[in-house]
């Protein structure tokens, strides 16, 4: 079976106190052993507060992340590390902890179950008003951030047309690459698109 281990850090200084001395390995705290319905695994944090990791330098906290992850990995036969909070944007979303040849595990974050989440409620709602995504446009707001680019890479195939909205053009040329399904793309913030009349 898999075993987890959730990254993350302090959440302010009242946190340090409130942790059993037998947690605290060197610079990382460990829980004990959880069973969350059935899967495994730990939790760990980096003894450093959100203003800490934000003035600290990415590299010199990226090595706290890898240092936990190959800890999880070797000391606790984890095969599946999740970041959360700040440990995910400073390791560009795991894409960094993935290319380190120390941890060869799994990785993955907060923003995938988000998208997953999201993904799942869309279709909830579809089949709650007896709609067909077919018949429909969808707009994604925020498409290529971590969570847009996952929901739209899902969705926009299943929708009649969308409209992927964003600040950036070159980040929503980027992302239309990466698409399938009739989509249009756009800087401002309207819903109404145009869908396309190609077969």
């Amino acid at each position: 079976m898999m075993r987890f281990a959730t990254i993350s850090h302090l959440l302010n200084e009242t946190n340090i106190g409130s942790i059993p001395r037998s947690w605290i390995k060197d610079d990382i705290i460990v829980s004990p052993e959880l069973n969350v319905n059935g899967a495994k695994g730990f939790v760990i944090a980096l003894k450093k507060l959100p203003k800490e990791v934000m003035g600290s330098s990415k590299d010199e906290i990226r090595q706290y992340v890898l240092k936990a992850a190959v800890f999880a990995q070797n000391k606790l036969d984890v095969d599946l590390v999740q970041l959360g909070a700040l440990t995910t944007s400073v390791t560009s979303g795991g894409e960094w902890l993935v290319d380190q040849r120390e941890y060869t595990g799994f990785v993955t974050h907060g923003d995938s179950y988000t998208a997953a989440v999201t993904c799942q409620a869309v279709h909830k709602t579809l089949n709650l008003f007896g709609k067909n995504p077919s018949e429909l446009v969808l707009a994604v707001v925020g498409a290529y951030g971590i969570i847009g680019e996952a929901v739209s890479k899902i969705l926009v195939p299943m929708f009649k047309h969308s409209i992927l909205i964003g600040r950036r053009e070159h980040k929503l040329e980027e992302l239309g690459n990466k698409l399938e399904g009739d989509f249009e793309t756009s800087v401002k913030l309207e819903t109404k698109g145009t869908p396309s009349t190609e077969s």
